[in-house]
């Protein structure tokens, strides 16, 4: 009867994958997750470089966007000569704003934007991953000057360049997705954007960006230290699929239900 009870209890282990647990923290929106005091900001950094892919300098200063109406927008940027560019700036409000009025640009609710410098500074939006795995990444530019912009836009995986387009005229769409991309902790993600060849004058660029984990181990996944951990969660049961019950104390060799050890991850 012994060993029964100790294969019957041994049984009840469960791992619980938690969806709730997935859309909070194995999802990044460069948009929703902006910003305007803190750089880094967890995942995201914002910056700019002269040679994209190599080379990424962070900003150091934050402003709102001046002249913009109804409300202000967030802005940080690298003041390389008298105009605050290249620069990331956000419309934090649910509502749209204008910046600069009938030649100036116009920012949707909640939308990111971007723009380059007055020497082809590529102002940079960059992801770091702060864990191993599978991704989806999908992005979109367009442009926001109402007189029309003409950029060259990039994203780049560490220094291999994922993508390229030439964004021209105002809410015209240049859009890449990829799937089965596979990252390693520490890994960056590069959104760029530089001024087409062409001047930095109206070169104000949305761009809605978006990565997502979409693969999961628990073996490689699992802590030691944390749980519930991510979308991962460790704990037992008397009724699967019904009753779940955390872990609470963990040991050396893993995490387990009370002192006798079973049963245990």
């Amino acid at each position: 009867m012994v060993v029964s009870r100790y294969l019957a209890s041994s049984i009840l282990v469960v791992f619980l994958f938690n969806t709730v647990s997935l859309r909070a923290a194995d999802v990044w929106d460069a948009a929703t997750d902006f910003s305007p005091t803190v750089n880094p900001n967890g995942a995201w950094a914002y910056g700019w470089s002269n040679n994209p892919g190599i080379e990424f300098n962070l900003y150091q200063l934050r402003a709102p966007l001046a002249g913009c109406l109804p409300n202000v927008a967030d802005q940080w940027f690298e003041p390389i000569t008298a105009d605050p560019a290249p620069h990331v700036t956000r419309n934090a409000t649910c509502i749209g704003i204008n910046c600069g009025g009938a030649d100036g640009i116009d920012l949707q609710p909640g939308e990111l934007a971007f723009h380059p410098g007055v020497h082809n500074e590529h102002s940079v939006i960059r992801w770091t991953s702060p864990i191993s795995g599978t991704f989806s990444l999908a992005a979109k530019f367009q442009g926001r000057d109402r007189n029309g912009c003409s950029t060259d836009v990039h994203v780049f995986h560490n220094s291999f360049e994922l993508f390229v387009a030439t964004v021209t005229g105002t809410g015209i769409p240049r859009q890449f997705a990829i799937s089965g991309l596979e990252v390693i902790a520490g890994d960056t993600i590069d959104f760029t954007v530089g001024f087409g060849g062409n001047g930095y004058l109206n070169d104000t660029t949305a761009i809605d960006a978006r990565i997502v984990r979409v693969a999961w181990n628990a073996a490689t996944d699992f802590s030691p230290t944390v749980n519930p951990n991510g979308a991962w969660t460790y704990g037992w049961s008397n009724n699967p699929g019904i009753e779940f019950n955390l872990y609470q104390l963990r040991a050396p060799f893993g995490w387990l239900f009370a002192k006798r050890g079973r049963p245990m991850v």
